[in-house]
């Protein structure tokens, strides 16, 4: 019978690829428990179309994991205790481990502004994606709609309701020059579907703070709206700082190559939570489900080889690819980028660009299927 424990904290894109691929490669040496808040997976990257109005479909961890042998558990996380090596939840259990994989991702910072928690919408979760759409629809004819921040984010959103709710008068605010980090051929284009869909781009903008259907820039006249939605920063839990472990000033956890905590080598953290700076690149991994399932993959397959107790000094490897966007439902664009995350100029548009954005968003929950059957099965850029 097996003494080892691994506990997985989060089950988003990170943390539940980390658990079937764990399952699949290391089972039979270590039990396996997920432990999440919620009984169903967030799928972020279509919130947006929830927002619009669109159904999207439940994906609970019951359906997940039957048939394999990870254990779900559902609850807060309020204490990682690292001198006992457990876990204590919001309603009092307490859970050890002797591995610990941290996948608790991020939310959207709500304290980097104040009035973004009293006066805007945000795309937190499914929740908050249901009533944002309950509060578009009882919109009147011609109402103004602004979206704050220009990141991927807000062009989803922007370009999703303008095209779902012809009706309404939406805005994009961005603090910078619009679509800066596209290639020229892609900021030409994201200007394009922009202005056919009569989405009015508002860049240079520098937000202060907001108050009742009011947005107060520096050193420009306040913005009115009937409707704002905040698509700024996001953030992440300060769990880790206050349970102790190495992190960053941004709360983030700070790990080696082998995405271990520093100096702890019996816990990983993998996702947005896990500040990862060992790459070729010149800077640390971004948030992203594209960078999240990988990290996932590479801690099950590092810790299933210390579990059997083979060496792997081989360091987590990553490469970008792509941006891939969606501008509603029937345009899209795909931006190349180098493998240190810089555009290309080359860029794919319209309805081709459309599918393959919508394979991709298939493809990030078959995948995690996928391990269960075929443990390995998913590979990413290196």
């Amino acid at each position: 019978m097996t003494q080892h424990h691994t506990v997985i904290l989060g089950g988003g894109y990170a943390g539940l690829m980390a658990a079937m691929r764990l399952n699949g490669r290391a089972k039979q040496h270590t039990k396996i428990t997920l432990i999440d808040g919620r009984d169903h997976m967030v799928e972020r990257i279509r919130l947006h179309q929830l927002a619009a109005g669109q159904k999207l479909k439940k994906h609970t961890y019951q359906n997940f994991l039957r048939k394999t042998a990870i254990r779900f558990v559902q609850g807060w996380v309020e204490q990682i205790d690292q001198d006992k090596q457990q876990i204590r939840l919001n309603d009092g259990r307490t859970i050890p481990f002797t591995h610990l994989i941290y996948a608790l991702g991020s939310q959207i910072d709500t304290k980097r502004l104040p009035g973004i928690a009293e006066f805007t919408y945000l795309l937190q979760g499914i929740q908050a994606a249901e009533q944002l759409h309950q509060a578009l629809k009882e919109l009147p004819q011609n109402s103004r709609i602004a979206i704050c921040g220009g990141g991927l984010t807000g062009i989803e959103i922007a370009t999703e309701i303008a095209e779902t709710i012809p009706h309404l008068n939406v805005s994009l605010i961005t603090r910078g020059s619009f679509a800066e980090s596209f290639s020229k051929a892609g900021i030409a284009y994201l200007q394009q579907i922009c202005q056919g869909l009569k989405i009015n781009l508002l860049d240079q903008h520098t937000i202060t703070h907001f108050t009742e259907n009011a947005i107060h820039c520096a050193d420009k006249q306040p913005i009115t709206a009937d409707l704002i939605i905040w698509a700024g920063a996001f953030t992440v839990s300060p769990l880790a700082q206050q349970s102790g472990l190495p992190t960053q000033p941004n709360g983030q956890i700070t790990v080696d190559s082998n995405l271990r905590a520093i100096d702890t080598p019996h816990i990983y953290a993998i996702g947005d939570a896990a500040h990862c700076a060992t790459t070729p690149h010149a800077h640390p991994i971004r948030m992203a489900c594209a960078t999240a399932m990988p990290m996932g993959c590479y801690a099950a397959d590092h810790l299933a080889q210390t579990l059997q107790n083979k060496r792997d000094d081989n360091p987590f490897r990553f490469n970008y690819f792509m941006w891939c966007v969606s501008l509603g439902r029937r345009a899209a664009i795909v931006q190349r980028v180098n493998p240190n995350d810089t555009p290309k100029e080359r860029i794919l548009t319209g309805r081709f660009a459309a599918r393959i954005k919508e394979f991709i968003c298939r493809f990030t929950i078959r995948s995690i299927y996928l391990e269960r059957f075929w443990p390995g099965a998913y590979q990413w850029p290196q």
